[in-house]
This record gives C-alpha cells, sequence and structure tokens, in this order.
C-alpha cells in the first residue's frame, strides 16, 4: 500500500442525543424530574428524550443549551447524526 493512500472510516451508527443528556444528568446527579424543572420541559418528554423515543427539536436544543450550557447547534447536530443514520 502507498503510504499516500488513507482509508476513509464511516462510522456505522450514531447514538441518539439523548445518551448525552442522560451522562450529563449523571454526572451533575440530577434526576430526569430536576431536568424536566429546569428546562420547562414536561418528565414525560425528558425520559422520552433519555430513552431514545423522542426527537430534540431547535425548541428543546435552546432549553438543554441554557441549561447544560452546550451549544444548541450541537444537540441539533447529534440529532441530525442520529436520524441520518437511522436512514442510510
Amino acid at each position: 500500500m502507498d503510504s499516500n493512500q488513507r482509508f476513509l472510516i464511516e462510522p456505522t451508527a450514531s447514538p441518539h442525543p439523548g445518551e448525552l443528556v442522560t451522562e450529563y444528568l449523571e454526572f451533575l446527579g440530577w434526576s430526569q424530574c430536576d431536568l424536566a424543572n429546569r428546562t420547562g420541559l414536561t418528565p414525560t418528554m425528558i425520559r422520552e428524550i433519555c430513552e431514545g423515543n423522542a426527537a430534540i427539536s431547535p425548541d428543546t436544543a435552546l432549553r438543554l443549551e441554557e441549561v447544560f450550557q452546550r451549544p444548541a447547534h450541537l444537540w441539533i447536530n447529534l440529532q441530525r447524526k442520529f436520524d441520518s443514520m437511522q436512514l442510510g
């Protein structure tokens, strides 16, 4: 193989952004109800996101940005990548 050749590695899966939400909750020691109270979202919606059964909408991304101090585009991009993997 030529040393100038490169391999392009494409991921075969992208986690649902709810997995990152769950990791943040664990790191901060918050419950899903704590996050619901802080974001103004329902506990059901938070549970659905954490379980990977609900998508991160632009509105939800803005709420997560405010609470977790991570930009809304992070959440939107994670959702977009997850969605594109589901279609592919």
